[in-house]
């Protein structure tokens, strides 16, 4: 692009936006973007993709009392959002900056296979477990694990929308001043 035809003052002004301002506009879009995955319980991207649902939410899978009401307990499990537990997983979601390029991402060891879902056997290590107050050993075993694609950061349309309609209007107003 020629901007020889513009002010100095405007090209400066252009050049400082896109090497400052854009990424930081990225990283910020693209956070928040992924981090409302957890809030809408699925993934958008040209459209939103509900997540599958979880067995501890189903109607059939809830214990009942003796007169027939559900636990406190069980309640709150089942009105509580998918992958919302601790809360870990949505605030990992973090960004990076270096130069002209954004990451968005987490670090979280379990955040790819509830990305992307994993079908396998995982190895559980010893460990001590505590039940009423009694501690006792548990050796080491392995378990075949089905974990169903709960998607919630990937390439996005709706994103990449939202952030060229940023950047249009900002360069306008650049430009318009």
């Amino acid at each position: 692009m020629d901007l020889s035809h513009f002010p100095a003052l405007k090209t400066a002004e252009l050049t400082r936006y896109i090497q400052q301002d854009a990424p930081r506009i990225i990283a910020k879009e693209g956070r928040d973007h992924f981090r409302e995955s957890f809030q809408d319980e699925g993934f958008t991207d040209a459209t939103i993709e509900p997540w599958a649902e979880v067995k501890r939410r189903q109607e059939d899978r809830l214990r009942r009392n003796k007169n027939g009401t559900i636990s406190k307990r069980q309640g709150r499990n089942q009105k509580r959002k998918i992958l919302t537990d601790t809360g870990d997983l949505r605030k990992s979601i973090t960004t990076d900056i270096r130069g002209m390029t954004v990451e968005v991402g987490t670090d979280l060891d379990y955040a790819e296979p509830h990305n992307e879902g994993f079908k396998g056997t995982v190895t559980i290590r010893a460990h001590e477990r505590t039940r009423n107050g009694n501690s006792h050993s548990v050796q080491s075993y392995s378990r075949d694990v089905d974990l169903k694609q709960r998607q919630f950061i990937g390439e996005s349309r709706a994103l990449d929308e939202k952030i060229e309609r940023q950047f249009e209007q900002d360069i306008t107003k650049i430009l318009s001043q």
